[in-house]
């Protein structure tokens, strides 16, 4: 086997904390006999730890993970901008990276001037980098704009830049962290297309840090998820992608219900009585108990599929005997404005007088909501509402039940719009 583009051998990286950055400033001078005669503490962060892993020549790597979870951490030990504390990090070949927006590049300096610089810090100069230039404007689409400073360039006119420029020359490793999410679809497309290009033709290692799912699957052949420093799971792209997702849907939940039971205040200490509150109102004489997303995988979902099938389930209590109440789900934009009304009669499902505990279930057999994160009002009211008008109201849960949208992964998605329209298309000649 040939020697791998790259590896690493349970590297970890320590930061010591200090309670004022002053005296971080002071520990990395070695002053640290300084700090114990000033009696100052500090704590230990591990930032990543243990991490091993080995990258061969032309591979397409992702690394995803959730911010903070040592990913970039990584990446500066492997591009030599941070020394491990531990382990040995061992890359063979020349290494481009572009890592955060802003670096790299003099803000004064126009476009042109910054492609030069760019260009010498690889080691080109004179005619050989004039001969690049022409090939990096067009690449980067930037004509217009190659004279003016890079400070009057928006974030995704200096990634288009930057990646240009550090991709005009070759590289053994390409690292790209996240610097391609300040773009717009068109060049990230673009970009995806270069670096699978430098890998096939080239033989270019590519390590590629993103938070599109679809970016990672498109491009890369393994993944690497980094889970609090170190490595949760390595392995096919897909697999690994399918592993991520589900725990971050777990973790999503968790926090939606945990948001939810903040905005429901304290539980009702018995049936028929409210808590005083504007978001939770109303006579009592019909309460809201629970309320419920269900969907093929979960019977108490935060997260569902659009374009799936679901069930909103609400449980109620009528101390006494009512008669023809109004069940109400409103589903809200996070603008305010409402996206989804579910509105239904006693009598249209059956139910011309309630007492007792009841279970109303809204049955949807394919949800047309966008994705995205929406919250709900939960209600039973005495009458049909009418415009303008709110009638009398048994139990109003106003914006308490917080759920998320969320299209199937996949390279093909497309973004729809709030609402999913069914349709249907024609083609006519003439």
């Amino acid at each position: 086997m040939s020697d791998p583009a790259l590896e690493l051998h349970d590297v970890g990286k320590r930061f010591r904390l200090f309670s004022r950055p002053g005296l971080r400033a002071i520990d990395a001078l070695g002053g640290g006999w300084l700090l114990r005669g000033m009696g100052a503490t500090s704590r230990e962060l591990w930032a990543a730890r243990h991490i091993s892993f080995r990258v061969e020549r032309g591979e397409r790597v992702g690394l995803i993970g959730r911010n903070g979870a040592g990913k970039s951490t990584t990446l500066k030990m492997i591009i030599g901008t941070l020394t491990p504390t531990e382990g040995r990090v061992e890359v063979r070949g020349r290494i481009q990276a572009l890592m955060e927006i802003g670096t790299g590049f003099h803000p004064e300096f126009t476009g042109r001037q910054n492609i030069q610089a760019a260009l010498s810090y690889q080691g080109i100069t004179g005619r050989d980098a004039h001969a690049l230039e022409p090939e990096i404007i067009d690449f980067s689409e930037l004509a217009e704009f190659i004279d003016q400073p890079v400070k009057t360039y928006s974030a995704g006119m200096y990634a288009r830049l930057a990646f240009s420029a550090a991709t005009a020359v070759i590289p053994d490793v390409l690292v790209i962290d996240e610097i391609l999410g300040a773009g717009d679809a068109y060049f990230a497309g673009k970009c995806l297309d270069r670096m699978r290009d430098l890998t096939e033709r080239s033989g270019t290692t590519v390590l590629f840090v993103s938070h599109d799912a679809s970016a990672v699957q498109v491009l890369c052949q393994r993944c690497i998820w980094i889970e609090r420093g170190t490595v949760k799971e390595d392995g096919p792209t897909l697999s690994v992608l399918k592993s991520y997702a589900t725990q971050v849907r777990r973790d999503e939940e968790a926090r939606l219900r945990a948001r939810d039971a903040r905005a429901a205040g304290e539980p009702r200490e018995s049936p028929g009585s409210l808590p005083r509150d504007t978001s939770n109102y109303g006579s009592g004489a019909c309460t809201i108990e629970s309320v419920e997303l269900e969907d093929a995988d979960s019977s108490d979902a935060k997260i569902v599929l659009a374009d799936r099938p679901c069930r909103v389930k609400v449980r109620v209590f009528a101390p006494s005997p009512i008669s023809n109440p109004v069940f109400v789900f409103c589903a809200y934009l996070p603008s305010g404005l409402c996206a989804m009304q579910l509105v239904v009669a006693g009598e249209e499902c059956g139910a011309p007088e309630i007492s007792g505990s009841n279970r109303v279930e809204f049955v949807i057999d394919r949800l047309v909501l966008g994705a995205g994160e929406y919250v709900a009002s939960v209600a039973v009211f005495e009458r049909m509402p009418r415009l303008g008008a709110e009638p009398r109201a048994y139990h109003v849960m106003d914006r308490s039940f917080h759920f998320k949208v969320e299209d199937e992964a996949g390279p093909a998605r497309v973004e729809r719009g709030v609402c999913r329209q069914p349709f249907r298309a024609e083609v006519h000649a003439g």
